[in-house]
């Protein structure tokens, strides 16, 4: 294998008070979207404006909105856009707290466009040995997740049918993000796990 991938995970923000700063979207808003869909949203509104934690602007070059939406600022997508284009839709938004003290239109949410079937059933475990998908299409799968090699070897990034929460990337993806500093970026090795099959 050439390539080994990694679960891009947040790094959430410290708040002043030492509680989690997040971002906060309106579930009213979303339109039905939850940025696992894997393919481009054609009726985002980009007037849409969330809510910040209260205190000082605490947000990161990478983060998670409170119900898992991926945060990129403008630093992050340009650097997609220039070295791995087509993998992100960028979607703009703004935020502020509930003070107005600031806003911020630094920021993009991300919906990746690579939802892969690559999950190797060989190999991967789910509760109960049970495949059967729940009512919203999704397994009740268990790390690490083993993902067939031939799948998403020319992607960088992707998720996965069946569980599509994760987000994973390349890993020269990985260290030209660790490179450039971008800040709240963290990478799990451990999953998933890539095998070889002759298919």
């Amino acid at each position: 294998m050439e390539h080994s991938f990694a679960q891009w995970i947040p790094a959430f923000p410290d708040h002043y008070n030492d509680s989690p700063w997040v971002v906060h979207f309106n579930r009213d808003n979303l339109c039905g979207h939850w940025m696992d869909e894997g393919k481009r949203i054609t009726n985002w509104d980009p007037t849409l404006t969330a809510v910040a934690s209260d205190g000082p602007d605490a947000s990161l070059d990478f983060m998670f909105a409170d119900h898992a939406w991926p945060l990129f600022s403008s630093r992050l997508q340009r650097h997609f856009n220039k070295h791995y284009p087509e993998t992100f839709q960028f979607l703009p938004f703004e935020f502020s707290p509930k003070d107005k003290s600031y806003i911020n239109r630094d920021f993009a949410v991300g919906q990746c466009l690579h939802l892969v079937d690559g999950l190797d059933r060989e190999r991967t475990s789910v509760d109960n040995d049970d495949w059967t998908p729940r009512a919203n299409g999704t397994l009740r799968v268990n790390y690490p997740f083993h993902v067939i090699y031939d799948h998403v070897k020319d992607l960088p990034a992707f998720r996965l049918v069946g569980s599509p929460v994760q987000l994973f990337v390349r890993d020269d993806v990985q260290r030209s993000i660790l490179d450039f500093g971008f800040s709240g970026c963290r990478f799990d090795p451990n999953n998933p796990i890539c095998t070889v099959r002759n298919e």
